[in-house]
C-alpha cells in the first residue's frame, strides 16, 4: 500500500510541476509577444514619420509647387502569424504626430500595443513656407478637416485614420 501511495503522490507532483511549468512558458510567450508587437508598433509609427518627414522636407524646397507621396502601411510581419494595423495621423497644438496601433497574433496569444512618433510642428512649417499639408485617397475623417484640396492636417486639432492614402504638399 505505501508503494501505491508514494506513486500516486510523485504522480501527483509531477503532473503539478508541469502544470506550473505549462503556465509559466505561456506566461514568457505572451510577455515575449507583447514586446514584439510593442517594438513592431514602434518601428511602424517611425516608418510612417519617416515617409511624412520626406514629402515635408521635399515640398518645402523652392520652386516646387506641388508634391504627392503615397504613404505605405506595412501589413504583414515575420514574427507574427496575423497582424492587425491601425494608423492615425494627427495634429495635437501645431505639431504633427503619427500613432500606430498593432494587434498581433502568434499561436494562441493575442498582443495589442500602440505607440506614437512626433515629427515636428507643421502649423508654423506651413505658415513659414506658405504651404499646406493634406491627406487625399481613403482616409477615416476624425475631424472636421476636410477641403476641397484633401484632408487638411497643417490645422491643429485635425486627425485621420489612414486606409490607403497619400500626402500631398501644396503650396498656398
Amino acid at each position: 500500500m505505501s508503494a501505491s501511495l508514494t506513486t500516486v503522490i510523485l504522480f501527483l507532483s509531477f503532473a503539478a510541476a508541469l502544470a506550473i511549468l505549462a503556465y509559466l512558458i505561456d506566461t514568457y510567450a505572451q510577455w515575449a509577444l507583447e514586446n514584439d508587437v510593442g517594438g513592431i508598433a514602434a518601428s511602424v509609427a517611425d516608418f510612417l514619420a519617416s515617409q511624412i518627414r520626406d514629402a515635408v522636407s521635399s515640398g518645402a524646397v523652392p520652386g516646387v509647387r506641388e508634391i504627392s507621396k503615397k504613404l505605405l502601411i506595412p501589413t504583414s510581419f515575420y514574427s507574427l502569424d496575423a497582424a492587425g494595423v491601425v494608423v492615425v495621423v494627427g495634429n495635437d497644438g501645431g505639431n504633427l504626430y503619427v500613432n500606430a496601433t498593432v494587434t498581433g497574433l502568434r499561436g494562441k496569444g493575442v498582443a495589442t500595443a500602440s505607440r506614437v512618433a512626433w515629427i515636428y510642428n507643421i502649423t508654423s512649417w506651413a505658415a513659414y513656407n506658405g504651404r499646406g499639408l493634406y491627406l487625399v485617397g481613403q482616409y477615416v475623417s476624425l475631424s472636421q478637416c476636410d477641403t476641397a484640396v484633401g484632408f487638411n492636417i497643417t490645422t491643429p486639432g485635425c486627425r485621420a485614420q489612414i486606409i490607403d492614402a497619400s500626402l500631398r504638399v501644396v503650396a498656398r
